[in-house]
C-alpha cells in the first residue's frame, strides 16, 4: 500500500521449476515497483507442514478417545461383574429350575442395555447440539451428519457388549451345585 490507502496481499500459485518463481517474481517486481514480495517457496513444503501438524493433532485426540473407552470399558466390566455377584444366587436358582445358558445371559444383559441405550440417546443429543456450536464457529463443519451419529452410537453400544461379555461368561458357566455349597 502507498500513502493512505490499505495494504494488500496476493499469492500465487505457479507450476513450474524454482527458476520460473524467480523469474515471475522478478516480472511481478517489476509491474509493481512499491511492493514488498517473498521470496518463492514450494507449495508442498508450506502444505505437508500444515498437514503434519494437523495429522498429529488428529492422532492425539484419537489416543484420548481411545484412553477414554478403555476407561469406560474397564468401568462397565466391573460393574457388571459386580451385577453378576449380587445376582449369582438368582442365576442358580434358574439353571436349577432348567432355564438355558442363552437365557440367563439374555435376562443379565436385558438389565444392561436399558441404561446403555438410554445413555447413548442422551450422547447423541448431546452430540447433535454441541456440532451446531461447533458448526457456527467452522463454516465447513458438517454438524448432522448420519454416518458420524450411527457410527458412534453403534460403537457405544459395542463397548458395552464388549465390557459386559466376561461378566455374562461367569454367570451363564456357574454350576448350581457350586452355588449352593457356598450357600451353607
Amino acid at each position: 500500500g502507498t500513502g493512505d490507502s490499505p495494504g494488500a496481499s496476493m499469492s500465487l500459485f505457479v507450476r513450474g521449476s524454482a527458476r520460473e518463481a524467480l523469474d515471475l517474481r522478478t516480472i511481478v517486481g517489476r509491474a509493481l515497483p512499491g511492493a514488498a514480495i517473498s521470496q518463492p517457496a514450494p507449495l508442498g513444503g508450506r502444505l505437508a507442514t500444515r498437514i503434519q501438524k494437523q495429522t498429529v493433532a488428529a492422532w492425539v485426540l484419537a489416543g484420548y478417545a481411545l484412553l477414554a473407552a478403555l476407561l469406560v470399558a474397564i468401568g462397565l466390566s466391573g460393574l457388571m461383574r459386580r451385577r453378576v455377584a449380587q445376582r449369582l444366587t438368582e442365576v442358580g436358582v434358574r439353571l436349577a429350575l432348567g432355564a438355558s445358558r442363552r437365557q440367563i445371559d439374555r435376562t443379565m444383559l436385558r438389565a444392561l442395555l436399558a441404561p446403555a441405550t438410554i445413555g447413548v440417546g442422551a450422547g447423541v443429543l448431546c452430540g447433535v447440539y454441541l456440532s451446531k456450536v461447533v458448526a457456527s464457529l467452522m463454516l465447513w463443519a458438517k454438524p448432522l451428519d448420519p454416518l458420524v451419529y450411527g457410527g458412534g452410537a453403534i460403537a457405544g453400544v459395542a463397548l458395552v457388549l464388549i465390557s459386559a461379555w466376561p461378566a455374562l461368561r461367569a454367570a451363564s458357566r456357574v454350576q448350581p451345585a457350586d452355588l449352593l455349597r457356598q450357600a451353607t
